[in-house]
């Protein structure tokens, strides 16, 4: 059983930069009641650099700009039948352009660890 605290999250990779919460929340409703739905942007800045030649003197121009080098999501249930259907369902499925890559996140096993005790397989005695 259960415990209320324990959240059953995947993790959805390889998303579209104009990915929002509510496309994640509308894809994976099909599998059951989405609780949460987050999209991470990892950004970067790069710099563009201009040389020219002036008459008196080579010049540099430089300009700095952010770029969106990875997307990502996470997509929570509120049990894990819900979860694992997820990532069986839509790993390897296109979401918009890409074809996406979902995972049971890290943060879900930790927790189902947690409250079994730690223990795998075996009850506690």
């Amino acid at each position: 059983m259960a415990s209320a605290n324990v959240e059953f999250t995947c993790y959805v990779g390889n998303l579209e930069s104009d990915t929002e919460e509510n496309d994640l929340k509308n894809a994976f409703s099909q599998f059951g009641d989405v609780i949460a739905s987050n999209v991470i942007r990892e950004r970067d800045y790069e710099s563009d650099y201009e040389y020219y030649d002036s008459e008196d003197d080579y010049e540099c121009e430089s300009s700095v700009y952010m770029t969106t080098r990875k997307v990502y999501g996470f997509v929570t249930y509120k049990d894990e039948k819900s979860m694992k259907d997820a990532v069986k369902g839509m790993n390897g499925k296109k979401l918009g352009l890409k074809t996406i890559n979902v995972q049971e996140s890290h943060s879900s096993r930790r927790s189902r660890r947690r409250h079994d005790g730690g223990r795998v397989g075996s009850k506690r005695t």
